[in-house]
């Protein structure tokens, strides 16, 4: 009965610490991902944008002749999925620039702009028991910042 009960206090743990290092990963990967569309925007002087939907992060290229935003075509600004295990809560400042006429359901959610700043957002990822998370903020500024918090359940 011991031996049962060690393993499946073994069991539960390994499963938290893999949920724990999936979050992890994540949160890092796209962080670095929105500091490399930041620096993409300025080195290309391109508008960039990014779009959150259900857990998808979409980037956009502001398409200058055709005053839309379109998918972003370049490897480096690929497209990516949060794990499923993963809650993903956006919050954008108001205040986001409109830069084209377009219906608001193809405009992205943060900005990148050629000048180097960042239209101000909160995006919080979370495990599944909401006991750890990650935040990835702009105030509208250098740099985009990635900090470890508390989750709810925590």
């Amino acid at each position: 009965m011991l031996v049962s009960s060690l393993v499946s206090v073994a069991v539960f743990s390994m499963a938290g610490s893999l949920g724990q290092r999936k979050l992890d990963q994540f949160a890092h990967d796209l962080h670095l991902q929105m500091e490399t569309a930041r620096e993409y925007a300025v080195f290309e002087n391109e508008e960039i944008g990014l779009r959150i939907q259900d857990g998808r992060f979409e980037f956009l290229k502001l398409s200058r002749e055709a005053e839309s935003w379109e998918p972003a075509t370049d490897r480096r600004l690929r497209d990516q999925s949060a794990p499923e295990s993963i809650k993903v809560l956006h919050e954008r400042r108001a205040g986001l620039p409109l830069l084209t006429d377009e219906d608001s359901g193809h405009r992205p959610d943060v900005i990148f702009l050629s000048s180097g700043e960042v239209t101000g957002f909160t995006l919080t990822l979370s495990d599944e028991s909401g006991t750890s998370a990650y935040e990835i903020t702009s105030s509208g500024g250098m740099p985009i910042r990635l900090q470890q918090t508390q989750g709810r359940g925590g």
